[in-house]
């Protein structure tokens, strides 16, 4: 028996998550350490600091799909220990 056959049909709308504000990306935005290395996309946090005003909007619609849809990209689902 193979342990897919425990897994039911998802459910949608099984967990809600409220909406992403244009506030807490540019608080997350602000408060990145610019000393730290650049995520899987390549870019650094000093060049996210200096372009926040502008990309706030485009995060902000794209975080709340992810939300809605329940899809994440697979490189953002990768998790590292933070002392690595």
């Amino acid at each position: 028996m193979s342990f897919k056959s425990f897994l039911l049909q998802p459910t949608r709308d099984s967990m809600f998550c409220s909406p992403v504000i244009n506030n807490e990306i540019s608080k997350s935005l602000i408060d990145l350490t610019i000393k730290k290395s650049p995520g899987p996309d390549n870019i650094g946090p000093k060049l996210l600091k200096e372009i926040a005003t502008e990309i706030v909007e485009p995060l902000l619609y794209l975080f709340n799909l992810s939300l809605l849809t329940g899809l994440v990209p697979d490189s953002l689902k990768i998790a590292s220990h933070p002392c690595l």
